[in-house]
């Protein structure tokens, strides 16, 4: 187990996860979202290739239509 921060609330996680396995553990769309890790925005296309490591800081944000 690792610890990260996600939306600001201290988490462990396994190792190895992505960004899409932490997406798909909130049960989120993954293109709705906006993934802030370290205060660095990833792009849609990387949510599979990134690692979340020790200490990482992780900010989902969802994005909700309505009208």
């Amino acid at each position: 187990m690792i610890k990260i921060k996600c939306n600001g609330k201290d988490s462990e996680i396994k190792e190895n996860q992505s960004i899409m396995d932490i997406i798909n553990t909130y049960n989120l769309n993954p293109k709705s979202v906006v993934v802030e890790l370290n205060r660095d925005i990833i792009l849609y296309a990387d949510f599979e290739n990134i690692t979340l490591q020790e200490n990482d800081v992780i900010e989902l944000i969802n994005f909700v239509g309505g009208g």
